[in-house]
């Protein structure tokens, strides 16, 4: 669900900058996407990473409560 607010996000934002005309300013913005871009990938590894933290979890819980 985040993913999907961060892409739209995402799109809105590169929709507003391909309607700018000015090329200082489209360089600032293709810049300001990069980075987005960046931050977006960092965003997904980590949701990644502690989508797989959970389900490993929850393995670990339901093993301890097979024990029981």
């Amino acid at each position: 669900m985040k993913k999907t607010i961060s892409l739209a996000v995402c799109l809105v934002f590169l929709i507003g900058v391909s309607s700018c005309g000015a090329d200082s300013k489209n360089e600032d913005y293709k810049e300001e996407i990069i980075e987005m871009e960046d931050l977006q990938h960092e965003m997904d590894e980590v949701s990644d990473a502690l989508e797989s933290e959970t389900e490993d979890m929850n393995h670990d819980i339901d093993s301890l409560l097979e024990g029981i």
